[in-house]
């Protein structure tokens, strides 16, 4: 059935979703991924910001680690990508 389907195509992207992890791309290119996947995945707030956070790489994840999740997903997403490119620019050529 259609909604069967979609039931079925929301799970999928939730387990993408959940299993997401930045690695070695970029923060801006975890972000887009992270985005399209969270748009479908039906989840909250606050579950979105839990399993972003949790997906990014080490260093990130600490340098933000001071950051509440009550600014909401979308400041955290912003103020994740200004933390990086800080970082970025920190590092030796």
């Amino acid at each position: 059935t259609t909604t069967g389907q979609l039931s079925t195509s929301a799970q999928l992207f939730r387990l993408q979703l959940f299993r997401l992890q930045q690695g070695t791309a970029s923060v801006n290119d975890y972000t887009l991924h992270f985005r399209t996947l969270a748009a479908a995945s039906g989840w909250n707030e606050t579950a979105l910001l839990g399993a972003y956070r949790q997906g990014l790489n080490p260093d990130i994840r600490a340098a933000i680690a001071l950051y509440d999740d009550s600014i909401g997903l979308e400041s955290f997403l912003q103020r994740t990508t200004r933390v990086s490119q800080r970082l970025a620019a920190c590092q030796p050529s």
